[in-house]
């Protein structure tokens, strides 16, 4: 079953979870083919970036795209029908600031928009 936890606990899934249409609300889910909007994390530690996917029925990802933003760095989730934003900064550089971003993914393409945030 699609969101059964086991179907996003791979070991290429790092940290994942099930995006949602909000706090406390159900999974991000598709039609035409069925399946639903994961996130999980790039890669172990402070580096790791955090990677969204369309996923389909049986857990296998039909497209998946790096946003960019730190996994510890990501601070907010804009879900909506057809795209999702999410902002948050890039992984921590010693000494530097990190870059704030904002970037928009296409529910059924995949295709990311990334915006710097600052100015």
């Amino acid at each position: 079953q699609l969101l059964d936890d086991e179907a996003a606990t791979g070991a290429e899934y790092i940290d994942a979870a099930w995006v949602r249409s909000g706090s406390g609300g159900e999974a991000i889910r598709f039609t035409d083919p069925p399946g639903a909007l994961m996130m999980y994390t790039s890669t172990p530690g402070s580096q790791g970036t955090a990677v969204v996917a369309r996923v389909d029925a049986g857990g296998r990802p039909l497209w998946r795209v790096d946003t960019g933003i730190g996994r510890s760095g990501l601070r907010q989730i804009l879900p909506g029908e057809h795209l999702t934003a999410f902002v948050g900064t890039r992984p921590p550089i010693p000494d530097k600031l990190s870059e704030p971003l904002l970037v928009i993914v296409d529910h059924r393409t995949g295709r990311q928009v990334t915006h710097s945030l600052w100015q």
